[in-house]
């Protein structure tokens, strides 16, 4: 080998030191990227609440799988903090039920709670679940406020298999008073089985979607419990979750409707 030839493989060698030196550099940075927004997530998060309503139909027609499925979705959310512990210390979990009553069956908490269950009878009172929703955020929000905590806007998946058996005007209105809230909800409606389209674009202020194959109700909860889970988490992992509610708007077996 003449001296050339070793003076190449020096420098070549040379070269590939600087290489891996540098890259090691880049990795750090990256690392250290990765631990800053870790932390200033942290820092937003800590704090703040975002209150999550899952408003669900429990009438008759929900009894046997759907509602064993429903119930599957709602442990499903309260496991995200499992996942995530970050998660638990800002998300707020209100569970209610609506048939021929409405009923506040978890009220807003963490979702370090017994997981509640949800049995079916009755009728779709829709009046009912507009007017208990806006009577517990109207509670729930002040509370955390007076706490010094900021809430995020209030975040509502709706549920439900059916058209209302109430008069539209009764439920049209009670709707009406709770969208006047200062703090009036993200709405997210998914119906299957008999929903009614309109109504649903009637009741959503952010998405609505409705099965494509209404026959068979367990894969539509299906679809929903991972759109429920993905939605919540991913809006409380964005910079921006104080001012909107990420949804997916491909949603397996559901169409999208218009607003």
């Amino acid at each position: 080998m003449t001296s050339d030839d070793e003076l190449d493989v020096l420098l070549r060698r040379a070269d590939n030191a600087m290489d891996d030196a540098l890259g090691q550099i880049i990795d750090a940075d990256r690392a250290l990227a990765h631990v800053e927004g870790a932390v200033n997530r942290s820092s937003e998060l800590l704090g703040s609440v975002l209150p999550v309503y899952l408003v669900c139909d429990t009438s008759a027609s929900m009894a046997g799988e759907p509602i064993a499925a429903l119930n599957d979705a709602i442990a499903q959310v309260y496991r995200l903090a499992d996942h995530d512990p970050l998660l638990g210390e800002f998300i707020r979990v209100a569970v209610i039920s609506f048939n021929s009553t409405a009923a506040l069956v978890q009220p807003l908490e963490d979702l370090r709670r017994e997981v509640p269950t949800l049995t079916a009878q009755g009728m779709s009172n829709y009046a009912g679940a507009f007017t208990l929703l806006h009577d517990a955020i109207a509670r729930d929000l002040p509370l955390f406020k007076a706490e010094g905590v900021r809430v995020f806007r209030p975040t509502v998946f709706f549920l439900t298999d059916g058209a209302p058996t109430d008069r539209a005007a009764d439920w049209d209105s009670a709707y009406e008073r709770m969208m006047q809230l200062v703090a009036r909800p993200n709405i997210v409606a998914f119906g299957f089985a008999d929903a009614d389209a309109e109504v649903l674009s009637r009741i959503a202020t952010t998405a609505a979607f409705i099965a494509e194959d209404r026959t068979v109700p367990l894969q539509a909860i299906s679809s929903y419990t991972g759109s429920l889970t993905q939605s919540i988490a991913s809006s409380a992992r964005s910079t921006d979750s104080a001012q909107a509610l990420l949804v997916n708007s491909n949603i397996p077996g559901y169409v999208s409707l218009p607003l």
